[in-house]
This record gives structure tokens, sequence and C-alpha cells, in this order.
């Protein structure tokens, strides 16, 4: 039973893992379009109208904010499955020492 709980963690956590690679691009490309309107904007070109600049940089935050769910959703499954495996672990080894498997 806690073995299919554990296994179930770690599919989880590397479908997770998968979406990083897509999550860290969205991420650079919405930083990347919201520094170069901003750089523009400083220099007196109109990149982009302000409801337009508005929407680049919450699209930035979304998308750093995303990143950083998914890393943290990542750990927390990290720190569930070594307390599974752990509290696994400390069962094999009472077992063992009493002649039992």
């Amino acid at each position: 039973m806690a073995e299919t709980a554990t296994n179930d963690l770690k599919r989880l956590r590397e479908t997770l893992r998968g979406s990083l690679p897509a999550l860290s691009r969205n991420r650079a490309d919405t930083y990347r379009l919201n520094s170069e309107a901003l750089a523009l904007g400083r220099t007196g070109v109109t990149y982009q109208a302000p409801r337009e600049m508005a929407q680049l940089a919450a699209d930035e935050v979304t998308a750093d904010d995303a990143m950083r769910s998914v890393q943290r959703e990542i750990h927390q499954l990290d720190e569930a499955i070594a307390k599974a495996s752990h509290k696994g672990f400390g069962t094999r080894v009472r077992r063992s020492g009493r002649g039992e498997r």
C-alpha cells in the first residue's frame, strides 16, 4: 500500500519536473518581452500602450509564479517521498531484527 502511494508521488514528481523546461522558457520569454518594452520606454520610444505594458508585467509575474509553484510542489513531493521511504525502511529493519520478512 505504502509502496503504491510512493510510486504515485514519484510519477507526479516526474510529471512536474517534465513541465519545468516549458515553464522556464515561458518565464524567460515573458521577462524578455517586458524588459525590452521597459528599456524602450526609458529611451522615449513607445513600444506598447499602457494597457499592453501592464499586461506584459502581469504575464511576467504569472509565469514566475507558475514556475515557483511547481518548484515548491516538487520540493514537497520530495519530502513526502523521503518520509514514506524512511518509514518503509524502519519497518523493514524492525522485521529483519525479529527474523520476520
